[in-house]
Parts: C-alpha cells; sequence; structure tokens
C-alpha cells in the first residue's frame, strides 16, 4: 500500500496570516510580534522570530491561549521531564486532525484493518500519554489496554498471555524479544529504535507541536505538510508552525531535533 501523501496548503499564506492574527492576541507573542499582526508573504513570515523549545515550556498556558474559550482538551505529555513544561491545549478540530493523522499512519501497516487488540505498555512517567494513545486506538477500532512496565517479570507474563495484535512501547527497557511472535505491529516513538523482526510504525512526535509524522519502513519520514510548516534553523534543526492550530498559536518553534534527520528539502 502507498503511503499517503500530505501536501502544503495552497492558501499557506492565508492560513500563516490568520495564526500570526491570532497569536499577536496572545501575551506570549504580543512581545515577540513587534506589534506586528499580519503577513503577506511566506518570506514576511520567515522574518517572524524563531523560539526556541525550551523558550516556549517556560510559558505560562494562559499566555500562549488565544481562544482560552475554546480549549476542549489538555493533551498528557509523552516526555517525563522533571523541569517545568507548557500544558498542550487544544479545539475540536486539533484533536481531531491529531486522531487523524495517527489513523492514517497506523493504516500503512495495517491497510486491512486486520489489528483488533492491543497493549501499550508504559513507564509511570508516561501514564498519561499512554491514555492518549489507547482513546485514539479506541477511535479507529482496537481494543487496547495500558500497562505498566514497573514489573519487568509481570509486563513479560502479561504480553504472552494476551498476545496482542499490535503492542505500543512507551518503556525503556522493553526490547524485541519480550514482544509475543503473534503480535504483527509494534508502535514506537523513539526516532531510532527497531524492532526488526515485526511490522513497525516510529512516530516523530514532539509534546508542545504533537505528531509530526511517521516512518513505517525506518527509513523513510513522512511528514504532515497539511497541518504543519517545517523550515530548517540557523543551527541546522527543524521548526515548526501549526498551520491550522488558533486555539494556542504556535509560530516557528524550534524544535532539538536535526532537520537534516527527516529527508526533506527544508526551508532555511
Amino acid at each position: 500500500m502507498a503511503h499517503k501523501t500530505y501536501d502544503t496548503p495552497e492558501n499557506v499564506v492565508e492560513l500563516l496570516d490568520r495564526l500570526v492574527g491570532a497569536a499577536a492576541g496572545t501575551v506570549f507573542y504580543d512581545s515577540k510580534l513587534g506589534g506586528r499582526r499580519s503577513v503577506d508573504s511566506l518570506w514576511e513570515f520567515r522574518s517572524l522570530p524563531i523560539t526556541p523549545l525550551a523558550e516556549l515550556r517556560r510559558q505560562r498556558l494562559i499566555d500562549t491561549l488565544a481562544r482560552p474559550d475554546e480549549v476542549e482538551w489538555i493533551v498528557g505529555p509523552r516526555t517525563a521531564r522533571v523541569r517545568k513544561a507548557l500544558a498542550v491545549a487544544e479545539g475540536v478540530e486539533q484533536t481531531g486532525a491529531r486522531y487523524d493523522v495517527f489513523r492514517d499512519a497506523l493504516r500503512e501497516v495495517d491497510p486491512e484493518s486486520l489489528l483488533r487488540s492491543c497493549a501499550v505498555i508504559s513507564s509511570p512517567e508516561r501514564r498519561y500519554f499512554a491514555v492518549e494513545i489507547s482513546t485514539i486506538l479506541g477511535y479507529v477500532g482496537i481494543q487496547a489496554h495500558v500497562f505498566s512496565d514497573t514489573d519487568r517479570l509481570r509486563t513479560r507474563e502479561v504480553l504472552q498471555e494476551i498476545s496482542p495484535d499490535l503492542v505500543v512501547v512507551l518503556s525503556d527497557w522493553l526490547a524485541s524479544p519480550d514482544i509475543p511472535t503473534e503480535t504483527q505491529v509494534c508502535v514506537t516513538f523513539d526516532r531510532g529504535v527497531r524492532f526488526m523482526e515485526r511490522g513497525q510504525l516510529d512516530v516523530f512526535h514532539v509534546d508542545e507541536l504533537g505528531f509530526l509524522g511517521h516512518s513505517a519502513d525506518g527509513r523513510q519520514w513522512i511528514l504532515y505538510n497539511d497541518l504543519y510548516l517545517y523550515e530548517r534553523s540557523a543551527s541546522g534543526c527543524l521548526v515548526v508552525t501549526a498551520l491550522h492550530n488558533l486555539v494556542q498559536p504556535l509560530l516557528r518553534i524550534e524544535t532539538e531535533d536535526p532537520a537534516e534527520g527527516f529527508g526533506l528539502p527544508l526551508a532555511k
């Protein structure tokens, strides 16, 4: 099955203009934008300041919201961090888009929708994100159960007992030999860890931005150009703008990931 492509919207400048207008109404971006409330071109947008992810994480949630009355969901974080983190807020449309791209990515490794059962193996620190993933899997018709990985022996026993079609790995120690032979697909978020004997969906995820892309073959990343604008910073890192998020605008966020690792010619 050929992978779905995600093309940059033809009205990307219009989307960016709306986004800048919404961001200008937040406490956080008001000073960063220097009074600018609109853009007329990609060139003008790329003249706006880049925000390092570490700086974004230091902000108060209320200072980043453009439409607080439209917040419907606070997304559980994946990364276990002791440092202060920014809560991620979504409206109905953002949640729907997040669910849909994960569903489409899963269909690339399960085109006939044959996967029916799933075990999500999670460290205690990632339990909220584990619940997020199990909820999305329920949305696509896969029964998922979340298990803590604190007791390694018991975790391995549970996996062998239930022999799920799908295993979502949110554990630092779970390895390929721990996966039952009946399991057909593993989902990972580690961008590098491979379960070579099985089908694998590796999802590129940043807590503050969401699902940014995926790989089903361990070689090529499929980036969601219809949802995000991707650039390369002067230091070579991936810079991301969420094109449709008017609830909590995210403009030119510099991630901690090298842009070259995703195999696309990104604008400087």
